[in-house]
């Protein structure tokens, strides 16, 4: 079975380049469509995030992914060469640019034959904060079909007061990214677009519209995740209410024992797969 994949170079509507990637079995008839966010200092490509859209392509799904615009990574998949623009990201760039792919998606406007996409059917699949701003997006747009979390952040400011007030005074932080040694600097944008937008991003509100629009909510995560632990899927999953499901699993953390590059796959990793594939046929 082979899997068609082509990459792209989209536009956001303030004109940034959006490197998207589409994968797809060749059929002549409309697929589902699954749209793919990575997370913050993630990537599309990063780790085995290719190879599991090659797998969903074959399970019968369009699956589009794209870069965030401001993630650093340019025209080099696989390197952060773009500290610069990383620096000035904001949640409502990325939510934009979300809403810019859908929207592309469902005007027809990727080039490709419009017979095996099926735009009527759209699910998000998310890790880490890019599952935040999926729900985000997801909030503003009534017609996704099924949504899908690996490892949620249930908040999008991650730091204490303390470290916003020094942040604050500064004018940027700095992270350091531990596998390539980068020290990744995030200007006071990102603030000031949480500070601003506080109600407007916050998770559990999202959650509690989202279980009245009864779109459904599915989340994954790593019974050891340090990053984003399991307390925090649980309280997505209680403030979405009962209809919301959970799947915990054991004896694995934030990216299901994956690394970048890839390897080879693993028990957790495989656990995943066959859960998000079981999620996304969950019909509404």
């Amino acid at each position: 079975m082979s899997v068609v994949h082509q990459e792209l170079i989209l536009k956001s509507c303030e004109g940034d380049p959006i490197r998207t990637d589409i994968r797809y079995v060749s059929t002549h008839s409309p697929k589902p469509v699954v749209l793919f966010l990575h997370g913050f200092k993630g990537f599309k490509d990063w780790g085995p995030f290719p190879m599991i859209r090659d797998r969903l392509a074959k399970e019968g799904y369009f699956v589009v992914a794209f870069n965030f615009s401001h993630n650093g990574i340019g025209d080099d998949l696989y390197n952060f060469t773009e500290l610069d623009l990383f620096a000035e990201q904001t949640i409502s760039r990325e939510l934009n640019e979300v809403k810019d792919v859908l929207s592309i998606i469902r005007n027809g406007e990727l080039p490709i034959n419009q017979d095996e996409i099926n735009t009527d059917s759209i699910s998000i699949l998310a890790h880490s904060r890019g599952a935040a701003t999926a729900m985000l997006a997801t909030s503003e747009d009534k017609n996704i079909y099924n949504l899908v979390l690996w490892a949620p952040v249930s908040s999008f400011n991650r730091f204490s007061d303390r470290q916003n007030a020094e942040w604050r005074k500064r004018g940027f932080v700095e992270q350091l990214n531990s596998r390539t040694n980068q020290l990744m600097r995030i200007n006071s944008a990102l603030l000031a677009d949480l500070e601003t937008n506080e109600e407007k991003f916050n998770i559990a509100r999202i959650a509690k519209q989202l279980s009245v629009s009864n779109i459904p909510l599915h989340i994954i995560v790593g019974s050891e995740d340090i990053s984003t632990p399991v307390a925090e899927s649980q309280a997505i999953a209680k403030a979405y209410g009962e209809k919301a499901t959970l799947t915990i699993i054991e004896k694995t953390g934030h990216t299901f024992g994956a690394v970048h590059p890839f390897e080879v796959s693993n028990d957790a990793l495989e656990k995943l797969i066959k859960q998000t594939v079981a999620y996304l046929k969950i019909k509404q």
